[in-house]
């Protein structure tokens, strides 16, 4: 069986609807992969960011993506940059689905916490437009969410399995 490859930008809801996925699939495991990263080097992203090992980070991501590609039975929430490497959406999409989470600026404003992630006070917006159309390009499927609506996202989403 297929895996799940939850994509976004940061705070569009990935881990939740990963989290709801896992109800209806009882084979399955949700990884999360920033905070497996974050758990196992005990760094927060930020720590990587704030000491100049924002690169170290993402060769770590793209490691694991890499392992994760070959799994089975897995719901992978992957970080927000996860695909800026073209490799990364590559090994993700042969064999996996991959699925997009879209959030509107103005509930995005609302769940992040900009003043832990320092990069974002200025740029939050410019950042996520010009990844947007990237990660529309390289998933499967997009699904627009709306904190409002969890149960009507969560349907949408399953009806294109």
């Amino acid at each position: 069986m297929k895996n799940f490859f939850l994509t976004g930008y940061m705070g569009v809801g990935k881990t939740y609807l990963g989290n709801i996925l896992l109800k209806y699939l009882n084979k399955y495991v949700f990884i999360d992969t920033d905070y497996i990263i974050t758990y196992t080097y005990n760094y927060r992203i930020i720590d990587f960011y704030f000491r100049n090992k924002f690169l170290t980070f993402r060769r770590l991501e793209k490691n694991f993506i890499n392992l994760l590609s070959y799994k089975k039975y897995c719901i992978i929430s992957c970080g927000g940059g996860i695909i800026l490497n073209k490799v990364n959406i590559l090994r993700i999409n042969i064999k996996n689905f991959c699925y997009c989470i879209m959030l509107n600026k103005l509930f995005l404003s609302k769940t992040i916490n900009i003043d832990s992630r320092p990069i974002l006070k200025k740029n939050l917006f410019k950042i996520r437009n010009k990844r947007k159309k990237i990660q529309i390009l390289s998933s499967s499927t997009y699904i627009k969410n709306s904190f409002k609506k969890h149960e009507k996202v969560f349907f949408r989403f399953l009806n294109t399995l």
